[in-house]
């Protein structure tokens, strides 16, 4: 068994409160983001959730989280075979961040499109 040093080990467990707390407001963000949708659906306004920034916020730091966990196993683990599976799902999860990232921005875009070209309604918050 390999001996991990005092200053890796910290960076592990560095790497897992930040991912735990990634973890927590990324739920916390997809919370907040479903009250935010059914308070628009009892308005009556038809909102998709994939168009919801809280959601996608959420759901790209859970993405993120998983990232830092897999970046944090690829420093620990020697085995080559298993790298480069670690390698693949490190860049298929940092793709799907690029896409969440997007959405994320699309969304808020259009969103601040809406509330501009309404200037006569408040928005409700």
């Amino acid at each position: 068994m390999n001996e991990i040093s005092v200053p890796v080990l910290a960076g592990i467990i560095f790497a897992a409160i930040c991912a735990v707390l990634l973890i927590a407001v990324g739920v916390m963000n997809i919370r907040s983001g479903r009250k935010a949708l059914e308070r628009s659906r009892s308005e009556g306004q038809v909102v998709a959730w994939h168009k919801q920034v809280l959601m996608l916020f959420g759901l790209n730091n859970i993405v993120f989280a998983c990232l830092l966990v897999l970046l944090t196993l690829l420093i620990m683990i020697a085995n080559p075979g298993v790298k480069y599976a670690i390698i693949a799902l490190i860049a298929l999860l940092f793709l799907a961040s690029i896409v969440l990232v997007a959405s994320c921005v699309s969304s808020a875009l259009q969103t601040s499109r809406n509330l501009v070209s309404r200037p006569g309604e408040k928005s409700q918050e």
